[in-house]
């Protein structure tokens, strides 16, 4: 799994992307990974190369693509095997179909940052319950709000 000549510059890019996407500092986005802002600052000029840890660290933070942050970081064998497993051929291999409301809300859903999708969410799990298809958990906060 080489990295390519032109690697540091590809993440450097898709790493500017991700900060952008993720909407706080460098140093809480070094945080929510599990690195150092020192380490994301090497990572960043290229004197060091991402584990395939950080980059899906980065991607679960960003909400940009795991695929395409690995390939950034010459890791393109790894990205073909998550592609594999999750992507569009898996998701047929499984027969998740979406209705075009759906379709369309997940769409909307991914350019939303990462912390708003946490506010959605909440959201979303509050319709559940008051239509009685989603319970909250005993310990969640809210059930101690009143109703």
């Amino acid at each position: 799994m080489g990295r390519s000549s032109n690697a540091p510059e590809a993440f450097a890019k898709v790493f500017t992307e991700c900060l952008a996407a993720y909407g706080g500092t460098k140093q809480q986005l070094a945080r929510e990974i599990g690195i150092t802002p020192s380490s994301l600052s090497h990572l960043v000029v290229g004197n060091n190369g991402a584990s395939v840890d950080v980059c899906l660290g980065l991607a679960a933070a960003s909400g940009v693509s795991a695929s395409r942050i690995l390939r950034a970081a010459g890791k393109d064998k790894v990205a073909d095997l998550i592609e594999q497993l999750y992507g569009a051929a898996a998701t047929q291999r499984i027969g998740l179909v979406m209705s075009p409301d759906e379709l369309e809300i997940v769409n909307k859903l991914r350019l939303v940052r990462p912390r708003s999708r946490r506010t959605i969410r909440s959201v979303i799990d509050a319709c559940a319950v008051a239509n009685g298809v989603l319970e909250y958990p005993p310990d969640h906060p809210a059930r101690r709000l009143p109703r």
